[in-house]
């Protein structure tokens, strides 16, 4: 079920007008870096009138992302991404750079919302009033527009890293652990963008250097006609 606005409601009337939801994606990327976009939305504006089509961002197709981003963009008071790198995601492990992240994103905002709203058990570290909720991007709405400015800007930074690293279909897994990403990672090895910190991509690493002969692991990825291809995406 798609967020209904019933948790803006209850915000609303308890006084909240300007409120922040914050959401991260990539968390579970074995490539790339993690996203957090945090969006504040005037709840007058929506309460009424929302934006048709909103829902937690796992649920919308690609193209139905793309659709909405540019008609939240417009319709919210303000809305800023924050960014941890692989190399951060390694040295800090993946739960603190997820925090890291939120809180960036909640940091950049040039607008002070009244109240932040934080999907999870976590709070970003920020000088706002927060409140958690858990799979808040299928309960509220305003999370919800978070969630998908995030997975839209992650999903393009992807695409464009798999213009550098072209070997592991980034364009079409995002960095996710695919049978195809993982065979590649199997003849071609680990690239920068491979968060190392990883058991798979340390499984990877330990295999590779294991067999002497990596022959038997070489294919082709481009060799891949697109219905084998999109078997193993």
């Amino acid at each position: 079920m798609a967020p209904n606005l019933s948790f803006e409601r209850e915000l609303f009337n308890k006084g909240y007008l300007y409120v922040a939801g914050v959401d991260e994606c990539g968390r579970g990327c074995i490539a790339g870096p993690v996203l957090a976009c945090a969006v504040v939305l005037y709840l007058p504006d929506h309460l009424n009138n929302p934006i048709e089509g909103v829902d937690d961002s796992k649920k919308l197709t690609s193209k139905a992302r793309e659709k909405l981003f540019p008609i939240i963009a417009k319709r919210a008071i303000d809305f800023r991404f924050g960014c941890v790198k692989r190399s951060e995601i390694d040295r800090y492990n993946i739960l603190n750079a997820s925090l890291r992240t939120m809180s960036k994103a909640v940091m950049n905002l040039k607008h002070k919302p009244d109240i932040v709203v934080a999907d999870g058990r976590f709070k970003p570290k920020c000088e706002y009033k927060t409140k958690n909720l858990i799979k808040a991007d299928s309960i509220s709405y305003t999370v919800a527009t978070a969630s998908i400015l995030c997975k839209v800007m992650r999903d393009r930074i992807m695409v464009s890293l798999a213009k550098r690293y072209p070997f592991y279909g980034w364009e079409r897994n995002m960095g996710y652990s695919t049978s195809y990403h993982k065979i590649a990672l199997l003849s071609y090895g680990v690239s920068p963008q491979h968060r190392a910190s990883f058991k798979p991509i340390r499984d990877i690493k330990h295999l590779i250097s294991e067999n002497s002969n990596r022959e038997e692991f070489i294919f082709d990825p481009q060799s891949i006609t697109t219905h084998s291809a999109d078997q193993l995406s």
